[in-house]
């Protein structure tokens, strides 16, 4: 529930490619998922207790939001969508094992060179790909800051 990352990743990846409002309005969605109703009803939004099925399809739906916003020349929808897609993708690998899975490919010294986007469909279909588990109430106790966080 600590946005300072994903602002950090959003504007280290689109910072150059977008004005300062794009940007912001961009951040702001991608951030919003990160509230408590998102946290606490949408695993799809964050890769949780391993609905990877269900969160790789609301990725395919925000980009088609996206697209349909575009389409109407809806550019602030449309940057929502992408915002709401983004915060999805960021999760997948911080809350997953696939870095980890992926590690294991290094030896072969052109897997690199075969998946330059890193994402091996050796590894997205794995058996053994999970996400982490949220403990309901005892992972959101984390949002109040006089809670020890250990």
């Amino acid at each position: 529930m600590n946005s300072y990352f994903h602002t950090l990743i959003t504007i280290d990846a689109l910072g150059d490619n977008f004005s300062e409002n794009a940007l912001n309005e961009i951040i702001k969605a991608n951030v919003k998922q990160d509230s408590i109703i998102g946290q606490v009803f949408h695993n799809e939004y964050h890769y949780d207790n391993n609905k990877i099925s269900l969160s790789n399809q609301y990725i395919k739906d925000q980009k088609l939001v996206c697209l349909q916003a575009i389409n109407r020349s809806s550019i602030k929808s449309a940057r929502k969508a992408f915002g709401r897609l983004i915060h999805s993708a960021q999760d997948f690998y911080a809350h997953s094992n696939y870095a980890k899975l992926f590690s294991t490919f290094l030896p072969n010294s052109d897997f690199y060179g075969s998946y330059p986007d890193c994402l091996c469909p050796d590894i997205l279909n794995a058996k053994d790909l999970r996400s982490h588990k949220v403990y309901f109430p005892i992972d959101y106790l984390s949002i109040f800051p006089f809670l020890p966080k250990n």
